[in-house]
């Protein structure tokens, strides 16, 4: 998904989209002005949203979310490669756009992962504010780096699947 233009793919209304920008304005105070909010609030994460899914939680140790069972229950880096691993994401050193792939980068702070957001095919990113936030279309990984989800330090690829 494609982000284009300044109005939002969706349907709030005029005063909804101020106090969703404000929402998102107070949290991050790094953000582009450019921004764009691609859905209204519903309950949902990041992981979740970064994965292309946009209904569930995907996080360890909650108990009202998905984890594969063989993979720690912890929000350390290992177990978030373990975790992308099965969804064919591999490590790789950077969030530059590659023809072929699609990326996903993890924020992490103080050693624990924070945050996931998923590269678009323009090169912008689209995020998953928190557990009941909005979704976004955002310009560069630092528009959320700071003291909430910390910074994005950890890329991961895979290719795209065809479609024919």
């Amino acid at each position: 998904m494609d982000f284009v233009g300044t109005e939002p793919p969706l349907s709030l209304t005029r005063e909804d989209m101020a106090n969703a920008r404000s929402w998102v304005d107070e949290r991050f105070t790094h953000i582009d002005e450019s921004f764009v909010i691609t859905s209204p609030r519903e309950y949902y994460n990041c992981i979740a949203h970064a994965l292309g899914q946009n209904s569930g939680i995907i996080w360890p140790s909650r108990t009202d979310a998905e984890w594969p069972e063989d993979i720690p229950y912890t929000n350390r880096l290992p177990s978030f490669t373990e975790m992308l691993d099965r969804y064919g994401y591999k490590p790789c050193p950077d969030h530059d756009i590659e023809e072929g792939y699609e990326k996903l980068a993890l924020y992490s702070k103080d050693g624990f992962v924070k945050h996931a957001a998923r590269q678009t095919s323009s090169g912008r990113w689209t995020s998953k504010l928190g557990y009941n936030g909005y979704d976004i279309a955002h310009h560069g990984l630092q528009d959320l780096e700071g003291n909430n989800y910390g910074y994005a330090r950890h890329f991961f690829r895979r290719p795209l699947k065809s479609s024919g």
